[in-house]
């Protein structure tokens, strides 16, 4: 009696695998070839991300040169008030 249990229990075991192993299967290839054309909308968005990190590449090197800038005018704009609040005191 013991032989049969793990007999069955054997075989119950080795059938399940099979099945989770050509379910794997089915999926894996689905996921490959779901991106493979052109036209399919994955392939679009790659494209898409591709195009953008080329476009962003410069960001990294410019960033610097335009905070310079962005305190440049900070400054301009820091002495123009004072020069208006100095103005409008002495005009009081």
């Amino acid at each position: 009696m013991e032989w049969l249990l793990l007999f069955l229990t054997m075989i119950a075991v080795v059938t399940f695998a099979t099945i989770v192993a050509r379910y794997v299967i089915a999926i894996t290839d689905v996921v490959i070839h779901f991106g493979a054309g052109k036209d399919c909308d994955l392939a679009k968005i790659c494209w898409g991300v591709r195009a953008i990190d080329k476009e962003t590449a410069v960001l990294p090197s410019g960033i610097p040169e335009l905070n310079n800038h962005l305190v440049a005018i900070r400054d301009g704009l820091v002495s123009i008030d004072r020069a208006v609040v100095t103005a409008t005191v002495s005009q009081q």
